[in-house]
């Protein structure tokens, strides 16, 4: 019976298209829904027919594609997708697919599709053009590559071997406007879009080596490296006992030693031709800093360094990453050798030597804060004060005038409140770092302690404070509980204070980061849509008192926007052990790569 692998995003296709498969008499032998499974389920299984989409989460459908041909898979392919441009059909056929159906069809379609390739023919309808001659994209790869002259196949090779165009320029006597349009012209006849799709053809036809068509530039690699070379590096690295690869310099894996490939528990061939944000166990944003940080490397040529805490196969780990440049002979950088470290024990020494060293201050430290104690006497006589206007203000006498006058007293008390929690901030801002007491405390609980607070104190201005932690994964740490509500209340008070109806969105987010740290952010926006005052008085003195309360903390004071007001504050504190956030005890080694 013919055996078909089926891979497609969407669950409600892949029933549709298995069931007409099946009604047909063909064999799904399984379905996937992502471009790496499908790909390593093609190589383990080896069914007849690959029937998937070209919008695969994680490895797209011509990548899969392109992938296949060079594992000399010998499994065929049928495309279906919405995009049924002669573009698209062209790239598909390109990539080495046997056929290609339009989503957007009938589903007897696919049926007409897997019975023609059964047969050894290829299904691609419409492809004929208005004047009856095949459109040039839809020509084989063979076909394009012959129709190239011989000054294309020059600059072919100069750019599949990594030449600037300068350097084209000069070895070829031409000037830099020629060589873009012969860099066009090999695009378009090679129906490609970028220059590294431009090397994978150079490679797969042999057309190496500025200019020259033939096999001693046959290397597995994609960067000029004698034969011996190659071999020697490899026996070096695959004796290594740790995770070590060569990748391109756009971030494509060339190499997996031994070591990496077991920690991975795969076969090299799964592996080769991945990018660098497919690395198992990253998140989107981990994988973009890490492709950022190493493209940044290989374009200045010097190496990279990262730390990652990633989660693999269940488990937290705390990882090194770090790349270094690989030159050809000429100095030019062709890939970059690759590692991890495991920081595994560092982590957890550590988080011991912090968590001893804060518990040591915490525990040794003798405080004056006679300032700050004046400080709250002012604030209980002023507190004795409101409470004996507040009957007043809520009209318990009846003259509109003395109750106005009541009301604006009780406004100047709750503003002269605000000032003593400012001035009472800065004064404990002021002392040395010696003089806080240092203890674990979790910044979610703090702030919604604040929060409530404030919320409360200001109910009669009809105050509203949202308050996102959904990013607060690591909210445990090490600092001066009293110090961290003294600085956010006065900050977000400065906005509350002579507002009504204040409407104030605080968010929360916390980021693990390696040596038992935290990186902190505090962002609070006015979402009361109005428009503060043009020149407020107390703008600059909010400032002030703004970065010096940062300051306090050792934390970075950040005045995105006046209008509306838009802060942040950021800081890095040591992480704290508890029990229902810490799992760091469970890090064992793992891989980056």
């Amino acid at each position: 019976m013919y055996r078909i692998l089926l891979a497609e995003e969407q669950p409600a296709t892949r029933e549709a298209v298995r069931a007409r498969l099946e009604k047909a008499g063909y064999e799904v032998v399984q379905e996937v829904n992502d471009g790496p499974t499908a790909l390593r389920r093609t190589l383990d299984l080896k069914p007849d027919l690959l029937v998937l989409s070209l919008r695969l989460p994680r490895l797209g459908g011509l990548e899969v594609l392109r992938r296949m041909r060079q594992h000399g898979t010998k499994t065929k392919s049928l495309v279906m997708t919405s995009a049924d441009s002669q573009h698209v059909v062209g790239m598909c056929m390109q990539a080495g697919a046997s056929g290609f159906v339009s989503k957007t069809d009938d589903l007897s379609e696919i049926t007409l599709a897997v019975q023609a390739i059964s047969r050894n023919h290829t299904f691609f309808p419409g492809l004929q053009t208005a004047h009856g001659k095949s459109d040039p994209r839809m020509l084989t790869e063979a076909e394009q590559i012959a129709s190239l002259s011989a000054r294309e196949v020059t600059v072919l090779s100069y750019l599949a071997d990594g030449y600037a165009n300068r350097d084209i320029c000069q070895a070829l006597s031409l000037n830099s406007r020629t060589i873009s349009t012969y860099k066009t012209r090999l695009f378009r006849k090679l129906n490609i879009a970028s220059v590294v799709e431009l090397a994978e053809v150079a490679k797969r036809n042999h057309i190496l080596g500025r200019g020259v068509t033939g096999e001693e530039r046959r290397g597995e690699l994609a960067w000029p490296l004698a034969d011996d070379g190659y071999k020697v590096l490899r026996s070096v690295l695959d004796a290594i006992p740790s995770a070590l690869s060569i990748r391109d310099p756009t971030g494509k894996l060339l190499f997996a030693n031994k070591f990496l490939l077991g920690r991975y528990e795969k076969e090299e061939r799964e592996l080769i031709g991945t990018a660098l944000t497919e690395v198992e166990g990253l998140d989107s944003r981990q994988a973009t800093k890490l492709q950022t940080n190493y493209i940044a490397a290989v374009q200045r040529a010097v190496p990279f360094n990262a730390e990652l805490v990633v989660r693999f196969k269940g488990e937290r780990h705390a990882l090194l990453c770090w790349g270094s440049p690989l030159f050809d002979a000429t100095g030019v950088l062709k890939a970059m050798v690759c590692g991890v470290q495991n920081v595994q024990a560092q982590e957890l020494t550590f988080l011991q030597l912090r968590a001893a060293k804060e518990q040591a201050e915490a525990s040794s430290t003798a405080k004056s804060l006679l300032l700050v104690e004046h400080a709250e006497s002012f604030r209980n006589q002023i507190e004795l004060l409101s409470r004996a206007l507040s009957p007043i203000a809520e009209g318990e006498m009846r003259a509109a005038a003395l109750r106005r006058a009541a009301q604006e007293a009780l406004a100047a008390t709750e503003a002269l409140r605000s000032q003593l929690d400012n001035l009472q901030a800065l004064i404990a801002s002021s002392n040395s770092a010696t003089q806080t007491v240092r203890e674990p405390c979790n910044l979610v609980d703090i702030l919604k302690e604040v929060i409530a607070a404030l919320e409360a104190r200001y109910a009669s201005q009809e105050a509203r404070i949202t308050f996102d932690d959904s990013l607060a994964d690591a909210a445990d740490v090490w600092l001066d509980p009293r110090r961290f509500r003294q600085v956010t209340s006065s900050l977000l008070s400065q906005r509350l204070v002579n507002t009504k109806k204040p409407v104030l969105a605080v968010s929360l987010r916390t980021e693990a980061r390696s040596r038992a740290l935290v990186f902190v952010e505090i962002d609070w926006k006015d979402a009361s849509g109005r428009r503060p005052p043009r020149k407020p008085s107390s703008a600059t003195y909010g400032m002030q008192v703004g970065a010096a309360l940062a300051e306090s903390l050792g934390a970075e004071f950040i005045l995105m926007s006046q209008a509306p007001v838009h802060l942040l504050l950021r800081f890095t504190v040591p992480r704290a052990v508890a029990a229902r956030h810490d799992d760091l005890d469970r890090y064992t080694t793992a891989p980056c790569e």
